[in-house]
């Protein structure tokens, strides 16, 4: 009996970890800073000085001319968003992406459990509680991305 719930287990891990992580392979990106040979398009090393007889290139790419030494570096924003509502659209699209997957396996699982109930009134009282969980999870999530959108949309009108 344990060894059967463990391959169940084990299967429905499986299927989840590809769901899940298959995304990664997709939106795989090459090295932005360099060419298509793969060689480096920059020298970040060759930084401008004091007294310089040669113009040099900075890390992107501009050219200094000789006895500027005024250098300007700058952080890339790694989220991309300038406000709040960016903020908040992009988590909720993060926890949508992420619940989606799981409410149709669970959807799916319950409807397995009808199926294998085969008539007892227990596994059939316990698949029907689990529809309903199921049901108002899906409700629950779905409702908390439609009134952040609501926020968000309010927010952005009021702000102009």
């Amino acid at each position: 009996m344990q060894y059967k719930n463990l391959k169940k287990i084990f299967a429905v891990g499986i299927f989840l970890g590809i769901m899940f992580f298959s995304n990664l392979l997709v939106f795989a990106q090459g090295n932005p800073g360099a060419n298509s040979t793969g060689t480096p398009t920059n020298n970040p090393g060759a930084n401008a000085t004091a007294n310089q007889t040669t113009p040099s290139a900075t890390a992107n790419n501009t050219v200094i001319p000789p006895g500027d030494t005024k250098i300007s570096y700058s952080i890339n924003n790694p989220l991309g968003v300038t406000s709040i509502d960016e903020v908040i659209q992009k988590i909720m699209a993060v926890i949508v992406k992420l619940a989606v997957p799981v409410i149709i396996c669970l959807f799916l699982y319950t409807g397995f459990m009808f199926i294998t109930a085969q008539g007892d009134t227990t596994k059939l009282k316990t698949a029907k509680t689990m529809l309903w969980q199921v049901i108002v999870g899906t409700i629950i999530i779905l409702g908390a991305w439609a009134i952040a959108a609501a926020i968000v949309t309010t927010v952005s009108l009021i702000t102009g």
